[in-house]
């Protein structure tokens, strides 16, 4: 007597959830990969397993993209880096307008900014570039990459980001017991997971709600 395989929709145990609840997995496998390479951080002090830790998303990514039969179509949208000018522009350029911004507030509540200073600055203003492309920015091929496009099929770009970012807030948790983090400086404020709502909220509007444009998650790490 044969018997009938069950089919992708039908699969059972971790593989079924996988591929019924992508988004889902994707989380759940995103968090157990950081927080299990961030205990290991905590317990030997080793550099290598904290930035292991921040490549949990994109390992997450990468697994239920494969499981779900779209790894290729994940990996090209990842390594492509011929996208719009604009992404770029918007990309590198954002972050000096914040710069500029803040000096302008500043000037207008009585303090003078020292212009002598950007110079010795300016190294450390690159640095946070860097750094959020080679460090935070090696998370999103699984945030923007993989499971905001998913969370945009069946919501509105607002709920999605809102959504997303709460997870993201919520991911950084094992951080704010690390010292020497930024998340264990504002434990007490609760400032990271209210920027990473707010933060982002209104960029789907202007990058996810475009499809037909070409875009890169690690352009879009930079704000």
């Amino acid at each position: 007597m044969s018997e009938t395989q069950p089919s992708s929709d039908q699969a059972t145990g971790a593989r079924g959830f996988v591929r019924r609840r992508p988004v889902a997995a994707f989380v759940v496998l995103s968090f157990a990969l950081s927080w299990g390479f961030w205990l290991l951080f905590y317990v030997t002090s080793s550099p290598v397993m904290f930035f292991l830790g921040g490549l949990g998303p994109a390992m997450a990514g990468a697994v239920v993209a494969w499981q779900v039969g779209t790894l290729q179509s994940w990996l090209g949208r990842v390594l492509r880096w011929r996208v719009s000018p604009w992404f770029y522009l918007f990309a590198f350029g954002f972050p000096v307008l914040l710069y500029g911004v803040a000096n302008v507030i500043l000037a207008v509540f009585g303090a003078q900014p020292d212009v002598a200073l950007l110079g010795q600055r300016l190294p450390a203003y690159a640095m946070t570039w860097v750094a959020a492309l080679f460090l935070g920015g090696l998370e999103e091929p699984g945030w923007r990459g993989f499971a905001l496009p998913r969370l945009q099929q069946q919501r509105t770009a607002l709920t999605s980001s809102v959504l997303l970012g709460v997870v993201w807030g919520l991911w950084h948790i094992p951080l704010y017991l690390v010292p020497g983090t930024g998340q264990h400086e504002i434990l007490r404020s609760g400032t990271s997971t209210a920027f990473a709502i707010g933060g982002s909220r209104p960029y789907p509007y202007a990058i996810h709600e475009r499809p037909r444009r070409k875009r890169h998650p690690l352009c879009e790490s930079q704000l």
